[in-house]
């Protein structure tokens, strides 16, 4: 890509990109060379337009000079490291938000935060080196995305014009390998800041009171990517993310009828995920929703099992026909045998009450063998496929006639 013009003063220690002058930019300081090229080419994608500093010393020159509203800085860079650069750079330059990446002890990283908040930084986020690219690309998009004022008729146009749209993350039976159904994840694709995930926009709905309205749109696309796929060969169900409060709602029964008749499909094939924190909190008439849908063969799935610390009579006292198990049992199962032990005992409950377990947040191979050693049903992460736009997964579908782990997406 055209990350090529040298800033001939630095001496090719600061590179960037022809900067519009209607997009934020982004300085990326590391001393490692290969690492700043990649950074700068997924912050590019994402939208920023990007200078690089390899070397310290040109640090607060850059900044002055390409006032940026993004600043990524390696905590240990040589000369002078991450913490006086920090305290260099309060009022050179109209800085929104800090990006803070290092390989040392992460209660470092935490420090360092501290200090950037102290100094009056508005927001600061941090990553462990190495770095993962998807966790770059993701911190950069929230980041991004924050510059962005949202109003109600804007949220209108996301809805009436297409910006909305769902990927898809295949669930894969750990047994077999064959993939069994698609979690559907919403996604934003705006104009000016790209993909952007959902943390980057939900407050938004929130306080414009669009969750009811997302969970219809959520039904209907969903209900129709399952119609669309079947009608290809693919017997692919899928499961759609509602907020809880929606299943108060008198109408979420007319949704889910509406898009069951309109779209050819029996309840079966859709199956709804509410996460455990939001529906602990609710009350009889949620739990009397979720009892219907279940009576009317709708899937109902406990997302993020273990992160809302909730009494285990909640797994026998409300429906349910799936638990995911909260990501961070699944990267501990993988990493000690008290992990393992724990997880386990999770799978092992879930289980003995008649229901399907699946692994979310697989990221590694180990995950995934610690999720299988463990009878886990199904299993979900990076590992077995990031969420993907559905043509993705027909496309696989049709060059081999199967959906399988290592299919490629």
């Amino acid at each position: 890509m055209p990350m090529t013009s040298k800033d001939e003063t630095a001496d090719a220690r600061v590179v960037d990109s022809t900067p519009p002058a209607s997009k934020d930019r982004i300085l990326v300081c590391d001393d490692d060379a290969d690492f700043v090229e990649e950074a700068a080419d997924i912050a590019q994608e994402v939208g920023y337009v990007t200078k690089m500093v390899t070397d310290s010393s040109l640090f607060v020159e850059t900044v002055v000079k390409f006032q940026p509203q993004l600043v990524m800085l390696d905590l240990n860079m040589p000369g002078l490291d991450g913490f006086d650069l920090l305290n260099t750079l309060r009022g050179k330059a109209p800085i929104r938000s800090l990006l803070l990446v290092s390989g040392s002890d992460p209660r470092i990283l935490l420090t360092a935060c501290r200090i950037a908040e102290d100094l009056g930084f508005p927001t600061v986020k941090t990553l462990p080196k190495p770095v993962d690219p998807v966790m770059l690309r993701s911190a950069l998009q929230e980041s991004y995305s924050e510059a962005l004022s949202l109003d109600l008729p804007a949220i209108d146009r996301a809805f009436e014009d297409g910006e909305l749209v769902l990927h898809y993350q295949p669930k894969v039976d750990l047994k077999t390998g064959i993939v069994q159904s698609a979690e559907a994840l919403l996604r934003w694709r705006h104009d000016r800041f790209g993909l952007l995930p959902p943390r980057a926009f939900m407050d938004v709905l929130v306080e414009f009171a669009q969750m009811r309205r997302l969970s219809r749109f959520v039904i209907d696309r969903g209900a129709a990517q399952v119609a669309a796929w079947e009608k290809q060969g693919l017997n692919l169900a899928v499961a759609v993310n509602v907020n809880a409060r929606s299943l108060d709602h008198p109408d979420i029964f007319h949704w889910l009828s509406s898009a069951f008749a309109q779209h050819g499909l029996t309840p079966d094939r859709l199956t709804i995920e509410v996460t455990e924190t939001e529906v602990l909190g609710q009350g009889v008439k949620t739990m009397e929703t979720m009892s219907r849908l279940r009576m009317l063969g709708v899937g109902l799935s406990l997302d993020d099992f273990g992160s809302g610390y909730s009494e285990l009579r909640s797994l026998y006292r409300m429906p349910f026909s799936e638990i995911k198990i909260d990501g961070a049992f699944v990267a501990e199962a993988a990493k000690s045998d008290a992990g393992y032990r724990f997880f386990s005992a999770l799978v092992g409950l879930g289980h003995s009450l008649g229901l399907q377990i699946c692994a979310e947040g697989i990221e590694n191979a180990e995950a995934f063998s610690a999720a299988r050693a463990a009878s886990c049903t199904l299993g979900q992460g990076y590992y077995v496929s990031r969420p993907v736009p559905p043509e993705r997964i027909t496309e696989a579908f049709l060059r081999t006639g199967s959906l399988k782990f290592g299919s490629s997406f």
